[in-house]
């Protein structure tokens, strides 16, 4: 979940948006903003952050409230959905997947990139 604190999405002058300080994705945990107005999930696994779309395509769940598992998957917490954090694929529905984003570090931020079609 997303603490209220942290200040809103805001695009950058390099053509990324800041999600949030990276010091509030720590190893293992998950929040969600709306960046542009698409559900993002980020979260930090062995070290890497990945970013994907925060919503679980079954029911609109917030993946942000599911479990982060140790093999890189982060799964709904309604329904169990799984999800690679890596590529969005679904490994229990053949053909469900949620939508990655590239993410990085830059000066104590978190920034993503969406594409023109993400919005």
């Amino acid at each position: 979940m997303t603490d209220p604190r942290t200040p809103s999405p805001y695009e950058r002058d390099d053509g990324r948006w800041f999600v949030a300080p990276s010091t509030l994705v720590l190893e293992g945990e998950v929040i969600s903003r709306r960046v542009r107005d698409v559900p993002v999930a980020v979260a930090r696994h062995r070290g890497r952050l990945h970013a994907f779309g925060a919503l679980c395509p079954h029911q609109g769940s917030d993946l942000a409230d599911g479990i982060l598992e140790p093999e890189g998957t982060i799964a709904c917490a309604w329904h169990l959905w799984s999800f690679e954090m890596s590529t969005g694929r679904c490994t229990m529905i053949e053909g469900a997947s949620v939508p990655v984003f590239e993410v990085d570090e830059v000066d104590g931020d978190i920034v993503v990139t969406l594409a023109a079609d993400d919005a």
